[in-house]
């Protein structure tokens, strides 16, 4: 029998944050990191919404893409919040 990784929506949420969060510090799109990953564009433009789920293999391929972790990724940023 198969398991799959279920994300929740706060850590799809998150993942998303600090995707968008790379992709604008390393001055890059989505359309590159479709073309660096052979991830569809339309599927990443579905996850940076949050209309669908990360995979643990999308997560791995954005971070080879990316040049970082999947925990940097996962880890949601502190609350500026006082």
């Amino acid at each position: 029998m198969a398991y799959a990784l279920a994300m929740t929506n706060d850590l799809n949420a998150t993942v998303a944050q600090n995707v968008g969060l790379a992709l604008d510090s390393q001055g890059r799109s989505i359309t590159d990191l479709s073309r660096t990953t052979g991830i569809a564009e339309r599927t990443l433009r579905r996850r940076m919404t949050g209309t669908s789920d990360w995979t643990t293999g999308e997560i791995a391929l954005i971070c080879a893409s990316l040049g970082t972790s999947p925990q940097s990724l996962m880890r949601k940023a502190p609350s500026l919040a006082a």
